[in-house]
């Protein structure tokens, strides 16, 4: 049973755009459906580089050393088989936003980029499958950003207001703040296939291979490693799903760097007849997660 759509923020149209995207051979699985950790290649293409690049607010958010931090994503896979052949089509953009304590007062102020990806039924090798050239959704991501100052003195990287600029210093649209550690625990309504999340006996060593030039592990690491995890949690249940994950949504807290080791605690659920997963990412002698995530299949 497909999953409900991710909900999309309600952009202006000069916050909205389209972007070809180009396929690698790694972005399409074997069953012809695009792997949900290619989807953010999309947000890049159509809200980064289409969009916010040259955008005066951008520019004046670099110019007092604010950026826009990674805080939650959520990638969720649509229809198939497509060739990796013809680029898909990324329709999105950005939107700003203000999460207020319950008092009303500024809490956070967040950038959410966001992308629909639409393809054509197709195969890499071979004859057309049926319906060949038939438009189709193959994808929907969703990444979210706090604006903070993070080489700036502790007291003053939160963001109250934006720069000056032709925009509001507070965005006047709302944003409902989600704490991460929701996602570290199965959902409301499913049904737990163990009794506790168990911890992985084996972590993972971060590489000079898992960064990238903003000088931590890449974010796109994390959905790798979760799902891999989660393979390997439901195959010891008995339970090894036969497709790739159909949504995977992660909340960062801390960066992972070259030479840090993670480990994975992680707990398989059952909901809609589905599987899924859910856990944390955590130092290998505990405490606080670097990250939390929750896979359905």
């Amino acid at each position: 049973m497909p999953l409900p759509p991710i909900p999309f923020p309600d952009a202006p149209a000069d916050q909205r755009t389209t972007a070809k995207v180009e396929l690698r051979y790694e972005d399409v699985d074997q069953d012809g459906l695009l792997k949900l950790e290619s989807m953010p290649n999309a947000i890049a293409a159509v809200a980064w580089r289409g969009l916010l690049a040259d955008h005066p607010l951008y520019t004046a958010c670099l110019g007092t050393g604010i950026l826009p931090i990674l805080n939650r994503l959520v990638l969720q896979g649509g229809e198939g088989p497509l060739s990796i052949v013809p680029p898909v089509e990324a329709r999105g953009g950005f939107h700003l936003a203000t999460a207020r304590k319950p008092d009303g007062s500024v809490d956070r102020l967040m950038l959410t980029l966001f992308a629909e990806l639409w393809g054509e039924v197709g195969h890499t090798h071979g004859s057309g499958p049926q319906g060949a050239g038939t438009r189709i959704q193959v994808g929907r991501a969703l990444a979210e950003h706090v604006f903070t100052r993070p080489f700036g003195p502790p007291a003053e990287r939160k963001v109250m207001a934006l720069p000056e600029g032709a925009w509001p210093a507070v965005p006047e649209a709302s944003h409902a703040w989600r704490s991460g550690e929701e996602l570290g625990q199965i959902p409301d309504g499913a049904t737990a296939l163990e009794a506790e999340p168990a911890t992985e006996a084996h972590g993972t060593v971060f590489g000079l291979v898992h960064t990238d030039s903003n000088l931590h592990v890449n974010s796109l690491v994390y959905p790798r490693l979760f799902e891999e995890g989660a393979l390997r949690r439901l195959a010891a249940l008995g339970r090894a799903p036969a497709g790739g994950s159909r949504q995977a949504e992660l909340a960062f807290r801390k960066p992972c760097f070259a030479g840090d080791e993670a480990r994975m605690r992680l707990q398989a659920f059952e909901l809609g007849g589905a599987p899924g997963v859910a856990g944390t990412l955590l130092p290998p002698g505990g405490g606080r997660p670097y990250c939390y995530a929750r896979l359905r299949y």
